[in-house]
């Protein structure tokens, strides 16, 4: 996660990636509302030429306009397509660089699925609960709540009790 200072403009990454296209850049403003980049329009990317040896490289944003604010954050992370290009054929020449980028294109998808995974809710393992983790739409003024046999989330509009004081966020 980068800050922003209103005067850098230049962010470097050390990660491998095979194509600069297999990048995410996602801006948050200072209220934390998230925007994705997009490339060669907001930001334009670098890559080291041996990702082998020197993985990585730099984005430059914005590429016009007004440098990353104070209290703007940006995250540049890999973004690669979930399938499987390799075609490994018998009788064909063995080439250890083919089968080292198939082996490490997945290793890179389950660390983006693991990075995901580990930013959702969830039930602790213990939990013998089969309960639906899925949000329902936003609505506005209402909260989420359990139903009430704790099968899913739902909206719910709380009444207040006698005596009690509601006051807005």
């Amino acid at each position: 996660v980068y800050l922003g200072n209103g005067v850098t403009n230049s962010f470097p990454f050390d990660f491998k990636v095979f194509a600069a296209t297999e990048l995410q850049v996602v801006k948050a403003d200072v209220t934390g509302t998230e925007t994705t980049l997009v490339k060669d329009t907001n930001y334009s990317v670098s890559l080291n030429p041996d990702q082998e040896s020197n993985p990585g490289g730099s984005i430059t944003y914005p590429l016009a306009g007004a440098k990353l604010q104070t209290g703007e954050k940006l995250v540049i992370v890999g973004d690669l397509d979930v399938e499987q290009g390799t075609d490994i054929t018998n009788g064909g020449g063995f080439k250890p660089q083919v089968l080292e980028d198939a082996i490490d294109r997945v290793v890179m998808i389950l660390q983006q699925v693991f990075t995901e995974q580990a930013r959702r809710v969830g039930l602790a393992v213990t939990d013998p609960s089969t309960a639906s983790l899925t949000l329902p739409s936003p609505v506005a003024n209402l909260l989420l709540g359990w139903k009430s046999d704790a099968s899913r989330l739902e909206n719910k509009a709380i009444a207040p009790t006698s005596g009690s004081i509601v006051t807005a966020f």
